[in-house]
């Protein structure tokens, strides 16, 4: 994939996504991480052809589970139809991404949870990230989503 010439900006509640590939074992892996919140997301990388797909999906199911709001989770899926590959534009975020690959593979039950992408994801969700004030990645996700437009909570 190569990246878009063109530098756009997301337009859902969560911001940007980053991508980049770590190896699990023998298995290469897609650790997709927002920018605004932390979240992340692991998935494989094979097949290859359909991983944005699989990433989308996985991503608005997670969403699906953080808001009540039928209305915002189309918006949310709406900004997730198009996706653009870019260059990173936070130091931060790849911070994140690097402590969080660490985590995973330095984990005790790290051979036998190998394999359980959802698994793994949902526990990078529930670490603390100092950019967040020590906030977990999840907590803050659901608050951007809850959030107005405004950026006042309803």
């Amino acid at each position: 994939m190569k990246p878009d010439p063109e530098d756009v900006a997301s337009d859902s509640r969560l911001g940007d996504w980053y991508a980049n590939t770590v190896m699990f074992g023998r298995t290469p892996t897609v650790l997709f991480v927002n920018e605004r919140s932390y979240l992340s997301i692991l998935v494989p990388f094979k097949p290859g052809a359909s991983l944005l797909q699989r990433f989308r999906n996985r991503t608005c199911e997670l969403i699906g589970t953080l808001v009540s709001e039928s209305g915002r989770l189309r918006a949310e899926e709406m900004a997730l139809r198009e996706i653009r590959i870019g260059r990173t534009r936070s130091r931060r975020v790849l911070g994140v991404m690097n402590d969080f690959a660490f985590h995973v593979t330095y984990r005790d039950d790290y051979p036998s949870a190998c394999g359980d992408y959802e698994h793994l994801s949902s526990l990078l969700w529930r670490i603390p990230c100092g950019p967040l004030k020590y906030e977990y990645p999840i907590t803050e996700a659901s608050r951007l989503l809850q959030e107005g437009a405004d950026g006042v909570s309803v």
